[in-house]
């Protein structure tokens, strides 16, 4: 069963395959702010604006590190500082370039080396990732401590450590997701090949409450829009799972298993049963009754990449979405009815939403459905 999408505006972005598959994008309630780090700056971008055809920033802020391209940083909700994470500090930046404050930690690259050069990046793949709280008062932070990697809190005026916990990683990435209510932070670590994990936090009274869903290899990829939930995949890209909050308790899984099969005639004749399909990394909710997910990754080396909504809470497929031209990678969900797909040959970011007849998300499958029986008749 097909659902179909219909463009809701697009726009020439260069760097819009960064909000597909990076972590540029920074949610805070209904602003949905691009943070594209290049030649040396931090410009912000408001997505609804871009939309309308400004592309210009709405803001920049230099890099205190020119030559560092890792990590992911952080806006201030009024955009009066930016706070970055670098190899070896996090630094909070004012718009004209001043340095607000610099809290140095160990490097994230090898332990013993040089240090002497200002902007000398080190070697390795690693780092860490900034979130400024939805207040504007803390950041929280993931870093290289000098025996354990920690999770940081600190105030945003004077950079002061006012928490900190260590954890059990040892990092390639990792990226903070804010949860709806402005009060918990989650914390997703990727380990390359040793799997991930997955912490959870508060702060509340002076005081800092983590706990850590770190026995099922599970990253952290969105948080429903009541918050109640949050969705998991599993590192192997196995399955999606819906889990409560704060338990963690699962309460829906979708394996590979259940993806619809590819259709004879469809430009996947190659496909062959041990090349089976498996979910991207790339997923989230649309709104607060569907989730949107694909398995380009897995379809795009035998044929067009395919995108599938399923329901919330119960992770059942409901239909593949359909396009009028195929879709290259995954979708990006804004969480307000739309998402966002990115084409490299033209340059093209575009946002879609399912035509106004269907209704509301949680009528899918009843237009599906009803479709189906149609085309038997």
């Amino acid at each position: 069963m097909r659902v179909f999408a219909q463009p809701v505006a697009s726009v020439d972005f260069r760097h819009g395959g960064l909000l597909i598959t990076g972590h540029p994008l920074e949610e805070r309630g209904v602003h949905r702010r691009a943070l594209i780090r290049d030649e040396g700056m931090l410009a912000v971008h408001d997505l609804e604006s871009l939309f309308n055809g400004v592309t210009a920033p709405q803001i920049s802020f230099r890099s205190p590190w020119p030559g560092w391209r890792r990590g992911v940083d952080s806006v201030s909700p009024d955009l009066s500082f930016a706070v970055f994470s670098g190899q070896r500090a996090i630094c909070a930046v004012e718009p004209d370039g001043g340095v607000r404050w610099e809290y140095g930690h160990e490097c994230w690259g090898y332990r013993e080396h040089d240090h002497t050069v200002a902007d000398h990046v080190c070697a390795g793949l690693e780092s860490g990732s900034v979130r400024v709280s939805d207040d504007g008062t803390l950041v929280w932070g993931h870093v290289r401590g000098f025996e354990y990697e920690e999770w940081v809190v600190l105030d945003a005026i004077t950079g002061r450590v006012v928490a900190k916990t260590p954890l059990d990683s040892a990092a390639v990435g990792s990226v903070h997701i804010a949860h709806p209510d402005g009060e918990h932070v989650g914390l997703s670590i990727g380990m390359g090949q040793d799997g991930s994990m997955l912490y959870w936090a508060r702060w509340e009274k002076g005081n800092l409450h983590s706990w850590d869903m770190n026995d099922d290899d599970r990253i952290l990829v969105d948080v429903h829009p009541s918050g109640g939930r949050f969705l998991t995949l599993d590192h192997n890209c196995g399955d999606l799972s819906v889990h409560a909050f704060p338990s963690g308790t699962a309460l829906a899984t979708v394996d590979d298993s259940t993806i619809p099969p590819l259709q004879p005639g469809d430009a996947y004749e190659d496909y062959e049963n041990e090349d089976a399909a498996y979910w991207d990394y790339y997923c989230g909710h649309i709104d607060s009754t569907a989730v949107i997910a694909s398995t380009t990754e897995a379809d795009e080396e035998h044929g067009e990449g395919r995108h599938w909504l399923l329901d919330s809470a119960t992770l059942e497929v409901l239909g593949q979405v359909g396009y009028p031209c195929p879709p290259e990678g995954p979708a990006r969900p804004l969480g307000d009815g739309t998402w966002l797909t990115y084409n490299a040959d033209s340059g093209q970011l575009t946002r879609w939403a399912l035509p106004s007849w269907t209704g509301s998300f949680a009528g899918v499958a009843r237009v599906a459905e009803r479709a189906a029986e149609a085309q038997e008749a």
